[in-house]
């Protein structure tokens, strides 16, 4: 999704880092959540109106850095590359890294958004033609 897909709307919560290091800025940060004794930081990183983010070594790289090595979990929202709006939700977080690599094995679902057409309802050859990208 970060790399394929526009985001517009990324969640996320982290933990600070023990004993790994990553970029440096993941250990500034972690080092000041230690500092301050923040067990937990979460967020909702948003794009400027009509805009979207991508995911190219800034907040949302760095995020998910600590997320992919077991310290925190994401989720978001972003337009497929084929215009859909695509809702992937954030997995229950665990201060431990096992429970959260666990928790991304579940099923979690995936809600894809559709517009009504002219008509007002959106047609089942789009519906399914969608469902079929994504599971056929």
């Amino acid at each position: 999704m970060l790399t394929t897909w526009e985001l517009i709307q990324y969640d996320y919560v982290v933990r600070p880092l023990n004993p790994i290091r990553l970029s440096d800025y993941n250990e500034m940060r972690s080092e000041a959540m230690k500092a301050d004794k923040v067990a937990t930081d979460s967020g909702r990183l948003r794009p400027a109106k009509g805009g979207t983010m991508a995911a190219n070594g800034g907040s949302v790289s760095e995020t998910q850095e600590m997320v992919d090595a077991g310290y925190g979990q994401s989720g978001g929202r972003a337009y497929t590359p084929d215009g859909d709006e695509a809702r992937v939700p954030k997995p229950k977080f665990h201060m431990d890294k096992a429970k959260n690599f666990a928790e991304r094995e579940k099923p979690r679902f995936l809600k894809i958004m559709f517009e009504d057409g002219d008509d007002g309802a959106t047609s089942r050859q789009e519906i399914a033609r969608t469902l079929i990208k994504f599971y056929g």
